[in-house]
């Protein structure tokens, strides 16, 4: 059962005694916890699913793939590879130290706190969980509220697979978490996930403290399509990842811009792709809902003013918004400032790469970034000119299902990454050692340091 903030306390002190009894430091041990935590999660998976189900209306294709598949396919990655990340790293030494020998060897943090957001509320805190075991740490889960029958599958998860003094959950309201979580307790890590506004004041308390952080955030990630670029596809594509998971998601393509060139050839592909997605949803079990009142409030706030050329329904009793693209907004409005984070869709023409550049670069450092193109030369000058966290040629999202690759962000979009190796590195500390014999004693180093002793230094370092 998750614990209240009021027996955090309790929670912390046992943890820290569990970790300082190594309980989990062995191969052994985190072998044993990842092979329990995944069949906790498929022995509750058909509870997981409702629980999407229920809190987001998520359909079971996309439940599955980005919030239960991702967190499986994550276990058995670590689990495959988990034996040689753990083993400590040979590195050369320098003439200088001989006859000494160094390696480098990963430590676990300790105590790390773990946020989850609502948007992937079972992905967004396992994935990092498992990061945080396979590196030998323990965990507290900041349960996502907005998301409550996920919250509590997530608890009957982790409760089930892993003891208390391990990983715990904790049902605690956002405004308690600084002064009751940061400030009251003692972390090594903290992982956040969401908005650049939270993850502000998290990284501002974190400091006083001086706890390390990972920052998962946001931002308003642009879609470039140029003349060469095969529209069918594109369009279908940009549709696809802008409206999985009702466009909740931090990832999701925010603004597209269009070579003026093939531009109404888009707009006519995307709304035709729109009508798909439409009908194919109402014919299944429904696209995804907004989270809460106040996040559809938000995305109708985005809408006031602009020219939309493909509008659907929308229902603020049910929380269902369809989705809306919306033609040449200004780049002052609401819309083009602020990240969407839901199934609107502006779209822009452009015509000089370079003006289109200094456009997107009003809205720094995105989490993700898509081209669509074939020009092989104008991907080269465009991803080395922008900053972003990760992307995709000719596609959306997918880049986030690659385990073997690092996913975070950069400047405002956040700081850190993790995914496979990545996440056991951010949930470990690299401890350098050095270890060198008595049979041997160089007198060099040791005073007097005479003319001969300099000149030999300075031949051995240089």
């Amino acid at each position: 059962m998750a614990i209240s903030k009021e027996h955090a306390g309790d929670c912390l002190h046992s943890q820290k005694e569990f970790f300082q009894a190594g309980k989990t430091r062995s191969y052994a041990a985190r072998k044993k916890a990842l092979k329990d935590l995944r069949s906790s999660i498929q022995n509750h998976e058909e509870a997981i699913m409702s629980a999407l189900k229920a809190d987001m209306n998520k359909p079971s294709f996309e439940a599955y793939s980005s919030e239960i598949g991702i967190v499986l396919q994550e276990i058995g990655h670590s689990l495959h590879w988990l034996k040689e990340w753990m083993h400590p790293q040979r590195v050369p030494s320098p003439v200088a130290l001989a006859p000494a020998s160094s390696k480098v060897i990963p430590r676990p943090l300790g105590q790390v706190l773990i946020f989850g957001p609502w948007n992937y509320p079972f992905n967004l805190i396992l994935t990092p969980l498992v990061a945080a075991i396979s590196a030998g740490n323990t965990a507290l889960l900041k349960l996502p509220l907005q998301t409550p029958e996920t919250a509590k599958v997530i608890d009957i998860v982790v409760t089930e697979a892993l003891p208390e003094e391990w990983a715990s959950c904790i049902a605690i309201e956002d405004q308690d978490i600084i002064p009751e979580l940061i400030h009251g307790q003692s972390f090594q890590h903290i992982f956040f996930t969401g908005s650049k506004r939270v993850g502000k004041l998290i990284y501002s308390a974190a400091a006083e403290h001086l706890i390390p952080v990972t920052l998962e955030l946001g931002g308003k990630n642009p879609v470039i399509v140029d003349s060469t670029a095969d529209i069918g596809v594109a369009a279908r594509r940009i549709i696809w990842g802008k409206c999985f998971n009702a466009g909740q998601t931090c990832i999701a393509p925010d603004h597209v811009w269009a070579h003026e060139s093939i531009k109404a050839e888009l707009l006519k592909c995307c709304q035709k792709e729109a009508k798909a997605f439409e009908k194919a949803y109402s014919d299944g079990e429904g696209m995804g809902r907004i989270v809460n009142t106040s996040r559809f409030e938000a995305l109708e706030h985005l809408l006031e003013g602009q020219n939309a050329f493909y509008t659907s329904s929308k229902n603020k009793e049910t929380l269902h918004f369809g989705l809306h693209l919306i033609d040449e907004p200004a780049m002052d409005s609401a819309v083009m400032k602020e990240e969407i984070f839901g199934p609107i869709l502006p779209f822009l023409s452009w015509r000089d790469e370079v003006e289109l550049i200094e456009k997107i670069e009003r809205n720094a450092e995105p989490l993700s970034f898509y081209l669509f193109s074939k020009d092989r030369a104008l991907e080269k000058r465009i991803t080395e000119r922008i900053a972003f966290g990760g992307g995709c040629l000719n596609d959306c999202l997918v880049h986030f299902a690659n385990g073997e690759m690092p996913f975070g962000g950069i400047g405002n979009s956040g700081m850190g990454s993790y995914h496979g190796k990545k996440g056991f590195d951010t949930f470990s500390h690299y401890q350098s050692w050095v270890r060198n014999s008595t049979w041997l004693d160089v007198p060099v180093r040791y005073v007097p340091y005479s003319g001969w002793k300099n000149k030999l230094i300075k031949y051995l370092m240089k």
